[in-house]
């Protein structure tokens, strides 16, 4: 019995134990950091790639279908700066004493 064969059998095994636990997850658990920080960069590179080709398959495009892909990206960065910086830096200051604004 190969390395490979013995993998699969363990694999097959524990996601028959636990079926909720999608294949995806279990496999990228049982990376190391450095291989999931390159399996990670990988798949945002891919997925940023296959969205940037569309560049290549359009010839023109209509100004307000571009108006209106630019409000939702717009839209889109000011929630997750709002969400993703503003708030986060916020928090502690409600945590504490000093309560200025």
């Amino acid at each position: 019995m190969t390395l490979v064969d013995l993998s699969i059998k363990t694999f097959n095994r524990s996601y028959i134990l636990n079926p909720a636990r999608p294949w995806m997850v279990h496999f990228y658990s049982g990376l190391n950091p450095s291989d999931q920080t390159l399996v990670g960069t990988f798949f945002a590179w891919l997925v940023t790639a296959l969205g940037a080709s569309v560049v290549f398959f359009t010839r023109g495009i209509d100004n307000k279908l571009f108006d209106m892909l630019l409000g939702f990206a717009t839209g889109f960065m000011l929630a997750a700066s709002c969400f993703s910086l503003l708030l986060p830096s916020v928090m502690p200051l409600s945590w504490s004493d000093d309560f200025y604004y």
